[in-house]
């Protein structure tokens, strides 16, 4: 506990969690009103090959239930770190972090669905779970949370991934069939009270119960789109057993079977079934933080019946409906892949690197609702005019040996993830890619005798160097 940290809680909140745990109420309290959120980071182990370590200063100590995981012992400036900005290491709460060890307990999924994606994180620990040739929807329905989402996931660089702004009614009646569905399931925040002080002022006892409504309805229109025998993963960051326990009741009413996970004691995860007797045991679990290292969450499993009866495909409202078919042709990559997995792909004359599972589900109908259906590429040779997309700079699938690139120190990069105005020296003529020790950062151009400011507007640095 942080003796200079206060935080006030809702009264009614601190009632109610006093009623729901007898004997751990105090502690939990005491943990979200004085207590720290632990920092945590994720590594991508596809760019391990480079130069990056974690710094020993640090302090990283690795997180038992994710391999990638650990826990810092200090706060750095991530912002002006370049390597997060190369997607070598993404941030992310270690309790989220426990869908990796859910997925090595339910194994690899050819077509999956991250259907409240953003920000991204969850979806990255997803993408390397895929099977061989498989593919993940992330789906994001707010069009302002997308933009943070396609950032997360062209800097991590996996291109068997596509971007989605849909809802789960449309998925519902859609002909897709997915094998496994994540529901991270927006819901009333609790669990983030020690750093999100904007779930504080929204939370409300009928806040919690609207919340509790809607999770009902996405599940309600999204089963119909899982498959038979296909896996529905249902997760939430809150302590309301309306939004946790109650949906895992829900969910059991439904042609659905509870998975059974193991969960070592030594982790620090609650197993419902010790204050829920109608819970069997492992079929739930909870972080809590007065004796979890993270913040709260709750997590579940059900598995869909092989016997399960499917629903016939409903006409899709017009709202979804696709005006006209979008053509899709094959190019010839001229010797730019490097992996077999993945296609390289003409939709509307803009070329995009794609996994094989979308080449051979392609529905035009459908499509409508995709932001992206994998990493865009841009120009395919170095004396192609085509301007390069960024996130393509960021893809271990692609030979770039075959274009120039220049490497910059750590504040010419920080100067170049700004926007800034610089010469770094002598520069290739045409396109090249931008390094940090061994990591591209992003594609640029000799501009006189700058380097032009060719960094998205977006993703740059706002903060004072």
């Amino acid at each position: 506990m942080d003796a200079h940290v206060h935080r006030s809680l809702p009264v009614d909140f601190c009632r109610r969690l006093e009623s729901e745990w007898p004997k751990r109420g105090g502690g939990i309290i005491d943990a979200l009103k004085f207590g720290e959120a632990p920092v945590s980071i994720r590594v991508n182990r596809s760019k391990w090959a480079s130069d990056f370590q974690i710094p020993r200063d640090w302090l990283p100590e690795p997180i038992p239930w994710c391999d990638e995981g650990f826990y810092l012992g200090k706060r750095p400036i991530f912002t002006l770190d370049p390597f997060m900005h190369a997607g070598a290491y993404y941030v992310q709460d270690a309790s989220s972090q426990i869908l990796d060890w859910v997925l090595k307990q339910i194994g690899p999924f050819k077509l999956g669905l991250d259907l409240c994606a953003a920000p991204g994180g969850k979806s990255q620990i997803l993408s390397h779970h895929l099977a061989p040739g498989g593919h993940l929807m992330c789906n994001e329905i707010s069009r302002v949370r997308v933009s943070i989402l396609e950032e997360t996931l062209a800097k991590w660089g996996n291109p068997r991934t596509s971007i989605w702004n849909w809802d789960a009614q449309g998925f519902g009646q859609s002909n897709f069939r997915f094998d496994m569905i994540l529901v991270d399931a927006p819901c009333s925040g609790e669990g983030l009270f020690r750093k999100d002080a904007a779930s504080l002022t929204r939370w409300s006892a009928d806040h919690v119960e609207s919340c509790a409504r809607m999770q009902h309805t996405i599940i309600d229109d999204i089963l119909p789109c899982l498959a038979p025998n296909g896996v529905v993963i249902y997760s939430t960051c809150t302590l309301a057993p309306q939004e946790n326990e109650q949906i895992w009741r829900y969910l059991l009413k439904q042609d659905l079977e509870p998975v059974i996970l193991h969960m070592p004691a030594a982790w620090g995860w609650t197993d419902c079934s010790e204050f829920d007797a109608e819970l069997p045991k492992g079929a739930a679990f909870r972080l809590i933080p007065d004796q979890g290292r993270g913040e709260a969450f709750f997590m579940c499993c059900f598995r869909k019946k092989q016997t399960a009866v499917m629903p016939e495909s409903k006409p899709l409202s017009e709202s979804n409906k696709m005006k006209r078919p979008t053509e899709l042709d094959f190019i010839d990559p001229g010797g730019l892949l490097a992996h077999k997995e993945v296609k390289l792909i003409q939709i509307k004359k803009q070329n995009w690197l794609v996994s094989e599972s979308v080449v051979r589900g392609y529905e035009p109908h459908h499509w409508r609702k995709c932001i992206k259906p994998g990493a865009k590429i841009g120009g395919l040779h170095p004396t192609d005019p085509t301007i390069p997309s960024h996130e393509s700079a960021f893809l271990s699938e692609c030979n770039w040996n075959q274009f120039p690139a220049i490497d910059l120190d750590e504040r010419e990069a920080l100067w170049y993830l700004s926007g800034r105005d610089f010469s770094p020296g002598k520069m290739p003529d045409g396109h090249f890619l931008v390094r940090f020790k061994g990591l591209a950062l992003g594609w640029s151009r000799r501009h006189g005798r700058s380097l032009a400011r060719s960094y998205p507007t977006g993703w740059r640095i706002k903060m004072q160097i």
